[in-house]
């Protein structure tokens, strides 16, 4: 498994697919594996699951020579970072005072983080490829 420790991942998903079937069935997918809004030239939404470090995900669809280039803007939830952030301040200036088991908690709370937003990553790009019927691009 490969782990995003800055919380950001873009990714690259090719398809055969013309461009009106790609956007279709990315609307078609909403409630099944997706949640969040459409927009006419991109689709803003995260991934159906339990995992509260679940990406955000920013979809591009553009017209290539080979088919269809779907490019996914994966990052955190903006409200989950504030509450990594929060969270840390808090468990420093309690270690401070505390000690430096809090920051082992610390450690071991960035860690989760950083392990279930690649998981969510992960699924939400299998759930992208089956959808699009699409491969990765790497490099």
């Amino acid at each position: 498994m490969k782990l995003y420790f800055t919380l950001h991942e873009t990714s690259e998903l090719q398809t055969d697919l013309p461009l009106e079937e790609a956007d279709e069935r990315l609307r078609n997918a909403y409630g099944m594996y997706f949640t969040g809004k459409l927009e006419e030239d991109q689709f803003q939404m995260e991934h159906v699951d339990r995992n509260p470090f679940r990406p955000q995900i920013t979809v591009r669809l553009q017209l290539t020579e080979d088919g269809v280039l779907a490019v996914a803007d994966m990052k955190l939830h903006r409200m989950m970072l504030i509450f990594l952030c929060a969270w840390s301040l808090i468990v420093i200036a309690a270690a401070a005072w505390k000690g430096w088991l809090l920051l082992v908690m610390l450690i071991v709370f960035w860690c989760a983080g950083i392990v279930g937003f690649s998981l969510g990553v992960r699924d939400a790009k299998a759930a992208l490829l089956e959808v699009l019927e699409a491969v990765e691009i790497i490099g």
